[in-house]
């Protein structure tokens, strides 16, 4: 989502846009940019991709709230990054803009702030997170292009035109299909408080630097609430047992594998949301960006303005 609302944006500004996907998307049809079919493990993909060009914006990424998928997370994650900056480097290019992840820092205490201080989770047994560490760590220590790695909360907002799993989370809130809510909660960020951010990262930022890009903490009963009030949709707010939660883990994996979906929950997403800090700091980036994230409600009355205008939701 974060890539065809940033393409929007760049195209805007002026810029001319070139775009690396691994298969066509609706997202960015008619838009007047040059589309490559290929792959972020394909050096000769990256070579076409970087080819006379000054800024390389990587998003590409394996995200999983299940598992490693065979390697395939490390592979994407890890290896990729690791190509892309190799392509980077042959071509000269001036600066690398790098979406990392709030997954990438331990996490723990939800109540303890986390700033850009805090520690990766290299050795994390959730395989995204640890990929997401391993990535960062790497693209910190390039030496060559100057790089700005922007880490991401939740993001959330208008413009997911393939839903994504919290573009799911406010479908299934709207059409009464999530009977029951888990405890826990995450920092939500819109989607285009990110982009505001990555079109200035263009320039600006300290090359070598991390920057946590944070919303607005909410629970998902929060979450609920707000979605009701909104959109005057009754929407439940009765938490399951955590005893519940977990005995029916097996039953939802075994219901995705055989309806070839996504799991309702996982084990991973159940302790991102247990861990979920309450208290992200925003000092670094609203310094280097002038980041100002815009409320929460917004964020929600503009998604499910947008699910309505692209007949998500009738």
């Amino acid at each position: 989502r974060i890539g065809n609302v940033l393409v929007r944006q760049l195209l805007e500004a002026g810029h001319q846009v070139r775009v690396l996907e691994r298969r066509k998307r609706t997202s960015l049809a008619g838009l007047p940019v040059q589309r490559i079919e290929g792959n972020i493990n394909d050096p000769k993909s990256i070579d076409t991709l970087l080819q006379g060009c000054e800024v390389v914006y990587h998003l590409a990424a394996f995200v999983s709230i299940s598992g490693g998928h065979h390697g395939m997370v490390e592979k994407v994650n890890v290896e990729g990054t690791r190509q892309l900056v190799s392509g980077a480097i042959n071509h000269g290019l001036r600066r690398i803009i790098y979406f990392g992840s709030i997954h990438a820092f331990q996490t723990g205490d939800p109540e303890l702030e986390i700033d850009e201080n805090q520690p990766l989770a290299i050795d994390s047994s959730v395989a995204y997170n640890r990929s997401k560490a391993q990535a960062l760590q790497f693209i910190l220590n390039v030496r060559g292009p100057e790089i700005i790695a922007l880490c991401p909360t939740a993001v959330i907002g208008p413009g997911d035109f393939e839903p994504s799993y919290t573009g799911q989370m406010l479908l299934m809130m709207h059409q009464g299909k999530l009977p029951l809510l888990v405890q826990g909660g995450y920092n939500w960020v819109d989607v285009r408080d990110i982009v505001q951010a990555a079109l200035l990262a263009l320039d600006q930022g300290q090359p070598g630097t991390a920057y946590l890009v944070s919303g607005h903490y909410a629970s998902l009963t929060d979450l609920a609430k707000m979605v009701q009030a909104i959109t005057g949709v009754n929407v439940t707010q009765t938490l399951a047992p955590d005893w519940l939660v977990h005995l029916g883990l097996p039953f939802v994996r075994l219901y995705a594998t055989v309806t070839k979906s996504d799991p309702l929950y996982t084990r991973e997403a159940l302790l991102a949301l247990k861990e979920g800090s309450r208290h992200i700091s925003l000092l670094k980036v609203r310094k280097a960006f002038e980041y100002h994230p815009r409320p929460l409600e917004e964020t929600i009355r503009d998604s499910y303005r947008w699910f309505k205008e692209h007949r998500y939701l009738p």
